[in-house]
């Protein structure tokens, strides 16, 4: 095990810090990425008339997406300094995750009422 913040632990740990970033951020929206496909028929047979039903899906998750983009920056901001790359990370993470969530509040996720 190389000691904490020396070039070896961050050729050790970089890789699995900026992975780890990666996947807990964009993992939530495979579910309903999964779901859309699944709806349209993209995945089988194809659908000719698609309407999503937003009454169906469920609320938008705000305070997760919240608590999230915290996870990111503390994340950044903790490592980032040290591993340079994940500034740009994620700059890329939070302009996927600003983009899918605009997307699902529009087309996806029901109104909360």
């Amino acid at each position: 095990m190389p000691s904490d913040f020396t070039p070896s632990w961050l050729l050790f740990y970089g890789k699995m810090v900026m992975t780890s970033m990666i996947m807990s951020s964009l993992f939530p929206y495979a579910g309903p990425i999964i779901k859309i496909l699944f709806r349209r028929g993209c995945c089988c047979c194809k659908r000719k008339s698609y309407k999503p039903n937003t009454h169906l899906n469920e609320e938008f998750p705000l305070e997760r997406r919240y608590a999230q983009l915290l996870t990111i920056f503390f994340t950044c901001f903790s490592y980032g300094f040290s591993i340079p790359l994940l500034f740009i990370v994620a700059s890329f993470i939070i302009l996927i995750i600003y983009i899918l969530d605009k997307l699902f509040i529009t087309y996806y996720f029901k109104e909360n009422v």
